[in-house]
């Protein structure tokens, strides 16, 4: 008897305005390693003059596995976010060049288009991404047709061109920011342009309300034919190419938009909650206070009562400065907080790999300052555990593939200048809907639904489907939502 093993795998304070000062420094490319910005499973990467190259693999040498192929943007053990923050609305930008035709001709499987995904690098998942079609009007035309896609499949075809050609003389922009989703250059136009076609702008650009990091992955239609070149030549503005290994840095750090006090204590050092991150290295920070004087690092020391006016630097290797304007009120003393409400958790019944939102706690203050945070542990257990905060001011609990069902111990804290003071000890009582086993499968997040065998996870994971007798053929259907 023939038999086989089928397995299937699941992929799954006051601020004032910032101040920008630019100043034209170099920086070696030897101080930074190019798989910190373009890498990827199958993509090779090297410094070249035009900026990052990812090399991305294609059929010839990843055979049935060129579909799982990708390059993503940024990456690399050496990068502090692996991920580009919108938080604040901040606008992230790539430039990239795509070789399709050169000196040999390298298309996607499916045809003459490549993909470009953005995902939320908190959890994997694919907020949004598009296709573009490189020989639309022809190879050299300029600009070219496009869909975009959901976080999933369905497809919403552009309503413009996208500029740019599959060359590596010419290249394709992709913006994005929380309020306009992805944008890019359209076709005899330099101005950034919404990339929507019919309900894409009213359905998927929500989407990127609530998230506050991401990262781009480049990706063929069913992998590539050959090995690819494709080029990272810009981030945020800030050109990669360089002469000898030596780049042109000309754009600042940029700030977080962290909560400053309004009101601190006489006296006492007050640490500036600011930083910024850069993409070539590290940050160096000053204070500027009221008499001009320049202190390095982020501490400020008042002396005397009153309002007070300083400013805060954040400077790059290159000598870019991003500075803020803050306005502070010296008084004598900061009393702690109030906790004026300590919110109720209710009980719940969820599915394995849903979320349990906590609401936060009210309270009141005087420094417009203090920070709130949330701790929780399994009932019996000995120490507690930070639940961040999203950007909705809630906090969420996963529950894991193995959930099971738990009862979860939870209190508050708010500190300010003043003090720290903590809620009292709350529970909720978390449960796990019910569901029927599958006997003959192993691997988790499978059970019994009225539709058939589910399947589910949140990053990559296999599952076994058990032992299929294959004398009289297979016949298994799948539906991906």
């Amino acid at each position: 008897m023939k038999k086989i093993i089928l397995s299937l795998l699941l992929i799954l304070g006051v601020s004032l305005p910032l101040n920008v000062k630019a100043t034209t420094g170099t920086v070696a490319t030897t101080n930074f390693s190019s798989y910190d910005y373009y890498t990827g499973w199958g993509t090779s990467s090297s410094w070249t003059p035009q900026g990052v190259q990812g090399v991305i693999a294609g059929v010839d040498t990843m055979g049935g596995d060129a579909w799982t192929v990708e390059g993503r943007i940024p990456a690399g053990s050496a990068n502090p976010h692996h991920s580009f923050s919108i938080k604040d609305n901040k606008q992230v930008s790539i430039e990239l060049s795509v070789g399709f035709y050169g000196e040999t001709t390298v298309t996607s499987q499916n045809g003459p288009c490549f993909d470009v995904f953005i995902r939320n690098a908190t959890n994997d998942n694919q907020i949004t991404g598009i296709r573009v079609w490189t020989d639309s009007a022809g190879t050299t035309n300029g600009s070219h047709s496009y869909v975009l896609f959901d976080s999933g499949w369905t497809e919403y075809p552009g309503d413009t061109w996208i500029k740019g050609d599959a060359n590596l003389s010419s290249s394709f922009t992709f913006t994005v920011d929380k309020t306009n989703g992805l944008q890019s250059y359209v076709g005899g136009s330099e101005v950034l342009t919404l990339l929507n076609s019919g309900s894409y702008q009213s359905t998927v650009t929500p989407n990127f309300a609530n998230v506050d990091e991401i990262y781009f992955y480049v990706k063929g239609n069913n992998g590539f034919t050959g090995p690819l070149t494709t080029v990272l030549k810009s981030i945020n503005g800030q050109s990669l190419a360089n002469v000898d290994g030596l780049l042109n840095d000309t754009v600042a750090p940029t700030l977080n938009n962290e909560t400053v006090a309004t009101k601190i204590e006489l006296n006492e050092d007050y640490t500036i909650p600011l930083t910024a991150y850069d993409l070539f290295g590290e940050v160096s920070y000053a204070v500027v206070d009221e008499n001009d004087v320049e202190t390095a690092g982020s501490i400020y020391h008042p002396t005397s009562t009153g309002n007070k006016n300083i400013k805060f630097k954040a400077i790059d290797l290159a000598g870019n400065e991003a500075i803020r304007d803050i306005a502070l009120e010296v008084i004598e003393t900061i009393e702690a907080p109030i906790i004026t409400n300590v919110p109720i958790a209710e009980n719940a019944t969820l599915d394995i790999l849903e979320t349990y939102y906590f609401n936060d706690v009210t309270y009141t203050e005087s420094t417009g300052s203090a920070v709130s945070k949330l701790f929780i542990r399994r009932l019996g257990s000995e120490s507690y555990a930070e639940i961040s905060k999203n950007a909705d001011n809630k906090y969420p609990f996963a529950t894991p593939v193995d959930f099971a069902g738990v009862t979860l111990e939870y209190y508050y804290t708010v500190a300010n200048a003043g003090g720290l003071v903590t809620s009292e000890v709350q529970s909720v009582t978390i449960s796990r809907n019910s569901y029927y086993a599958v006997p003959f499968t192993s691997g988790s997040a499978v059970d019994y639904v009225n539709e058939g065998i589910r399947f589910r996870t949140n990053t990559w994971a296999s599952v076994n489907l058990g032992l299929f007798d294959i004398r009289y053929g297979i016949d298994i259907k799948f539906i991906l939502p």
